[in-house]
């Protein structure tokens, strides 16, 4: 081997070193992806209670497993179809012909949860919730013999500690007067 080829070779192998040591210190400079954070079960339970004046007609209670940290969350449907009149006709015997529609009520609950510093939790939640107005409630605008309906939404996020409780929203039926609250309790499940 003659001196130009073997100064050609130590040439190439530190290319080679400078290239790969320039790689090694690049890769230092970036900070490691943080660690994923760990699934942790939790119970919510939200009740959706309703008042009229002070007294309390009415309390709904709802009950999700959802996995902290899990982007897919959890939801809950639980609810029914109300016939609606929709259309009368006459026959020519004088009969009405009725046709309906169906209106669906009920309750929708959407929730996540991500873990924070100090064991605490955010609970994010959307609440959809309807039904058909009782007797008591039912607005004096109403069709006499048509159902009348009332809704309700909420979206929020909740912080919260294991065992904590929070009522996060009230709300008014601005026609009924009825005083809607959302209370939300978070338990981790060990």
């Amino acid at each position: 081997m003659n001196v130009m080829t073997r100064v050609r070779q130590l040439a190439a192998a530190t290319a080679v070193l400078a290239v790969l040591a320039v790689g090694t210190i690049a890769a230092q400079d970036r900070p490691a992806p943080p660690p994923p954070k760990v699934l942790t079960p939790l119970k919510i339970t939200v009740v959706i209670s309703r008042y009229q004046g002070e007294k309390k007609t009415g309390s709904l209670p709802f009950t999700l497993w959802v996995n902290a940290n899990d982007r897919r969350g959890t939801s809950l449907r639980m609810g029914g179809s109300v016939a609606v009149p929709a259309n009368i006709t006459s026959q020519a015997g004088g009969q009405p012909i009725a046709s309906y529609s169906y209106r669906e009520i009920g309750t929708k609950i959407d929730s996540t949860a991500e873990s924070l510093e100090e064991g605490r939790f955010s609970v994010g939640l959307a609440i959809e919730d309807s039904q058909v107005f009782s007797d008591a409630t039912k607005p004096a605008t109403g069709a006499a013999g048509m159902p009348a309906f009332q809704s309700f939404s909420s979206s929020m996020a909740v912080i919260l500690k294991d065992g904590q409780s929070a009522q996060y929203t009230t709300a008014a039926d601005k026609v009924s007067g009825e005083v809607i609250k959302v209370d939300v309790t978070l338990n981790v499940i060990r």
